[in-house]
């Protein structure tokens, strides 16, 4: 049977593969009432079964994932690195204070830290202290 979450083929009451439960399985491996809507679901799913990889495209549209964000500001961790950066500030205002007390002490790793981190920053690749995205 497969699974109407992920597509995965799987055997018991709860899929192997995304750990969702199988609301309406019965011990006879099919799903009771909802055969009809089983039909539906199979026809507007593609599976791609390329090497042990087994992916599943709805309705022309893939699913994305929203990562979670967070509440401190790209732009003004920016600024805050461009302008105080060699104080290490903008590691204060993300909420990382040991990093910001090493670039404190040693003025930004000399200039070279703030360098990267401008550049991490303005690319959207520098994360807060619980590793979640900036806000725009």
């Amino acid at each position: 049977m497969r699974c109407p979450y992920c597509g995965a083929e799987t055997h018991g009451r709860i899929c192997e593969y995304c750990d969702s439960e199988l609301v309406a399985f019965t011990d006879n491996n099919v799903f009771g009432s909802a055969v009809g809507e089983t039909e539906t679901f199979e026809n507007n799913i593609s599976f791609n079964r390329s090497a042990d990889n087994q992916a599943y495209i709805e309705n022309e549209t893939i699913a994305v994932y929203d990562e979670e964000y967070s509440e401190k500001k790209k732009t003004t961790a920016l600024i805050l690195c461009i302008f105080l950066g060699w104080l290490g500030v903008h590691h204060f205002y993300t909420g990382k204070w040991l990093l910001g007390i090493i670039y404190l002490f040693t003025h930004g790793f000399w200039g070279l830290g703030i360098v990267l981190d401008i550049i991490m920053i303005a690319t959207d690749k520098y994360k807060d202290k619980n590793k979640r995205k900036l806000l725009k």
